[in-house]
């Protein structure tokens, strides 16, 4: 994955993917890096988008976002996408995710095993850091006790 996405954000614009023709339509959140909630589906053939338009109309309608939210999520995205500031800001984040990966990986490799005690035994606890380049990061913690 590149660093940051020339031409949008996201995993499929990191992985160079957003006009592959496999995809059908595209799902966008707007929690995290938005700082709101919620999400849209944005549908490039007409099939899909009639599909639910008819199939999930109860869906559709019964989770419109508030006003607040709609000018909260238009900010964050002319922040996030039309300003050079964005990309400074996501450069900085991936360099921050990169600092975070060399500490916490040296960290697990010096204390890898960790004692958990329990009544019985003394089992042994395992912390793995995952491989990831977005900045959610995984700790896959496994026990043999």
């Amino acid at each position: 994955l590149r660093s940051t996405a020339v031409g949008g954000m996201g995993v499929l614009a990191a992985m160079n993917l957003e006009h592959h023709p496999a995809l059908w339509c595209s799902i966008h959140t707007f929690g995290k890096a938005a700082g709101c909630h919620g999400a849209v589906l944005c549908a490039c053939d007409p099939t899909i988008k009639e599909y639910w338009i008819n199939f999930a109309y109860p869906f559709i309608y019964s989770t419109a976002l508030p006003l607040h939210s709609l000018v909260t999520i238009r900010a964050s995205y002319q922040s996030m996408i039309s300003s050079d500031r964005g990309d400074l800001l996501r450069r900085h984040l991936f360099k921050l995710v990169g600092f975070f990966q060399d500490k916490m990986g040296g960290y697990l490799k010096r204390y890898q095993l960790v004692p958990k005690t329990s009544a019985t035994s003394i089992a042994q606890t395992q912390v793995f850091l995952r491989p990831s380049r977005c900045p959610i990061q995984a700790l896959q913690i496994s026990s043999n006790g």
